[in-house]
């Protein structure tokens, strides 16, 4: 059994839920229902984005170059 100081590092150092669940060694939805449990309790814990990159963060101008040099050749 992890402290709750444990988690709380865990979860502000982590990228991901999955990320902490594999450093606090639980399942994605046990870490996720502790958080939320956490959060219920008072406790100023972020949430993770959801989803995968935003748009933002995709490099389309060089992903379109890489298709047009391979489709190329």
């Amino acid at each position: 059994m992890i402290t709750v100081k444990t988690f709380v590092t865990a979860w502000i150092t982590g990228n991901s839920v999955a990320d902490v669940a594999t450093t606090v060694g639980l399942t994605s939805a046990a870490t996720s229902a502790r958080a939320t449990l956490l959060r219920k309790a008072g406790v100023n814990l972020p949430k993770f984005r959801r989803g995968k990159a935003t748009p933002a963060e995709v490099d389309v101008t060089g992903l379109n170059d890489l298709i047009a040099q391979n489709l190329e050749g």
